[in-house]
């Protein structure tokens, strides 16, 4: 199986913070070691069961034309393009914050992208929007895991670091919003490169 080069960075960084841990910081001692490797194989496990899951989950809403039935359903109600892309906002910056970016991708992408791809979005801008909705969610309270690794860096409480991510969750908001709902700030790039 061929692997990808986040894959390969990832094993090299894993390494890399194993060997620093151990010879540069002296923090990690050799008898620790198979302490640390079945907590990071628990954790690995946990998500890949529920990326597993989720792509089951995935599979079956689209072959058993579910997504399809929502799709319709939510066209009934509304085909107004501004709307959706609120509420379709909405449901992601909730679900980001509760559910990691993977996860959530494979639970709402076949969901989502028949509903947008009916009201006239195109694919780079839905990719793009779900992508900075669901970063967004990384450090929105009160689940975000940037904000549980920002506390553990900065050996400080969390309350404190979510009081200090507010002005950026805001811009960041901002920022998504201006990407939503300004599609050529997505596709600018690929339509110079004729790929869009």
């Amino acid at each position: 199986m061929e692997s990808s080069p986040p894959t390969e960075a990832g094993a090299v960084a894993s390494v890399y913070a194993l060997v620093v841990g151990v010879f540069v910081y002296r923090e990690l001692k050799f008898k620790d070691l198979p302490k640390v490797f079945l907590e990071s194989g628990v954790s690995t496990a946990v998500i890949m069961f529920i990326v597993g899951v989720a792509s089951l989950f995935s599979y079956v809403i689209t072959v058993e034309g579910i997504a399809d039935a929502i799709s319709s359903a939510v066209l009934e109600v509304t085909d107004n393009k501004y709307l959706i892309l609120a509420v379709v906002t909405v449901i992601l910056l909730i679900v980001g914050a509760f559910v990691d970016a993977i996860s959530a991708f494979y639970l709402f992408v076949p969901i989502l992208v028949p509903i947008l791809i009916g009201v006239g979005v195109d694919m780079t801008t839905i990719g793009v929007f779900m992508t900075v909705n669901l970063a967004i969610g990384l450090f929105t309270p009160p689940v975000g895991l940037n904000l549980y690794v920002g506390a553990g860096i900065g050996k400080t409480r969390l309350e404190e670091v979510v009081r200090g991510v507010i002005p950026f969750l805001v811009c960041a908001i901002i920022a998504l919003l201006l990407i939503t709902y300004i599609p050529a700030l997505s596709n600018w790039l690929p339509d110079l490169l004729g790929v869009g």
